[in-house]
Parts: C-alpha cells; sequence; structure tokens
C-alpha cells in the first residue's frame, strides 16, 4: 500500500504568515479558526461546512469561531447563496478564491482546525497529509480510507459523514481546547 504523501518541510507552520493572513482577515488571534482548502466538488461536500458553520454560529459560548473556505469548483456558488442566505458571509463564514498551490502553506499555518467536510470511501485525500504537515488537528469523514491515515482523537476526529450536527460538534470540540489542538498537531 502506498499513501499519498507530502513533503513536511515545505508545510512547516509560520507564524508571520498566520499574522499576515489574519491581519489582512480581520481575524484576531484569539479567535479560533477552521478552514477548508480544496475544490467545491460533490464528493468533497463542502455544503456540509456550510451547514456546520450555520450550527457554530447559532451556539452560544465564551470563545468565537469562525470558518475558512478556499477554493471554487462546480458547488461553490451553490455553497456561496446558502451561506448568504443564512447570514453567515463575513461573520462566521470567510469564502476565498482558489489560490496557487504554493500559498497553501500560508494558509494552514492561519488556521487552528483543518477540516474535510467530505471524501470518497475509497481513498484519503491529500489535503490530509498537507493538513497533518502543518501540525494541524483534522477532522474528516468517519471512512476507513480516513481511518488509514488518522487515528481518532489523537492525530484527528472523525465525524459522521454527511451530517453537519456531527461536524459541527467536532470543531466546537476541537475549539474549545487549545491544548488538545496543540497536541493532536
Amino acid at each position: 500500500v502506498a499513501h499519498n504523501a507530502v513533503d513536511a518541510s515545505e508545510f512547516a507552520k509560520c507564524e508571520n504568515a498566520r499574522s499576515r493572513l489574519r491581519a489582512k482577515l480581520g481575524i484576531n488571534d484569539d479567535v479560533v479558526l477552521a478552514g477548508y482548502l480544496g475544490s467545491y466538488a460533490f464528493y468533497h461536500d463542502a455544503i456540509r461546512l456550510v451547514l456546520a458553520a450555520s450550527i457554530i454560529a447559532k451556539q452560544r459560548c465564551e470563545f468565537q469561531v469562525k470558518i475558512l473556505m478556499v477554493g471554487s469548483g462546480k458547488e461553490y456558488l451553490e455553497c456561496r447563496a446558502l451561506a448568504e442566505e443564512l447570514g453567515l458571509l463575513g461573520e462566521t463564514l470567510l469564502m476565498l478564491p482558489v489560490i496557487p498551490k504554493n500559498q497553501v502553506p500560508d494558509v494552514l499555518s492561519a488556521l487552528d482546525i483543518a477540516v474535510l467536510p467530505g471524501s470518497t470511501d475509497i481513498i484519503c485525500p491529500i489535503k490530509v497529509q498537507e493538513y497533518m504537515a502543518c501540525q494541524l488537528p483534522t477532522i474528516t469523514p468517519d471512512y476507513p480510507c480516513n481511518r488509514e491515515v488518522l487515528r481518532d482523537g489523537v492525530t484527528g476526529e472523525f465525524f459522521a459523514p454527511k451530517n453537519a450536527e456531527a461536524l459541527a460538534a467536532k470543531i466546537m470540540l476541537l475549539a474549545k481546547d487549545d491544548a488538545v489542538r496543540l497536541r493532536m498537531g
């Protein structure tokens, strides 16, 4: 078995990049930023992250969580329209266009939590290894292929596929505990 792999040195966390992007987006350091970078293809189920953001926006807690989605694809317009309809854009949810591959590590450096809102059940996407190489706790759908790469509760968290409530709960679980995020990353 040959798993996907990345050069971890290309994805080393960069505090300067983190500060730069957060300042550009108007995100303070006390905000927990969860994010997804990738295509808006049906198998990545990006709409599920928009729905999870809506659930998170309604919760009252002592910490602030924002969701960043970066990419493009067939379902982008549907996701954006739903985010606008739910009043999430600019508040709980930020959407950026696709970025060049060489900028991915800098954007990942700005995150506190990495999210894969959906995947096929046959292969774990390379983005999961990129997330992990950037020392980010990673949330993925609970499929056997993702279990080949992540260990639930150790290097990441699994949620019931196609379940926005379960995804939101995992984001909030990690958002409330800096120490757990650091250990998982």
